[in-house]
């Protein structure tokens, strides 16, 4: 009886379609990690964030794909080139996690900022 019930078990869950989100893009650069920003008190040292939001470009379609974390509806973006300090702008949403800028080849220092007031910061590069 145990191994029909597992039996059962197994094909029920193997049976189970699966659905993923496909995407016409390829990002040209590989995805990048940009860190939850510590928000330890100033008498404790600040360890690396195990959290992160991933950014990746595709140069072809012109757009910046980033992932949000989960229950994030929306998140503020600003991207500062660290060369020519233009600063590029905008908004995401979890329906909708581009910011459909063109920008220029180098490294950019990347602030999100989520809904629920949560700061990521760090360095992508894009070629």
């Amino acid at each position: 009886m145990k191994a029909k019930l597992l039996l059962l078990g197994l094909l029920a869950a193997t049976s189970v379609p699966t659905f993923a989100q496909t995407s016409p893009y390829k990002p040209s650069t590989p995805s990048q990690p940009i860190p939850k920003y510590p928000t330890n008190p100033p008498e404790r040292p600040k360890a690396p964030s195990r959290n992160y939001i991933y950014f990746s470009y595709d140069k072809e379609a012109e757009k910046c794909f980033f992932t949000l974390p989960s229950e994030t509806e929306w998140m503020s973006v600003s991207m500062e080139n660290i060369t020519t300090h233009f600063i590029y702008t905008g908004d995401v949403t979890s329906s909708y996690p581009v910011l459909d800028q063109s920008v220029d080849s180098g490294t950019y220092y990347v602030t999100c900022t989520t809904d629920d007031g949560d700061l990521y910061a760090g360095e992508v590069f894009i070629d």
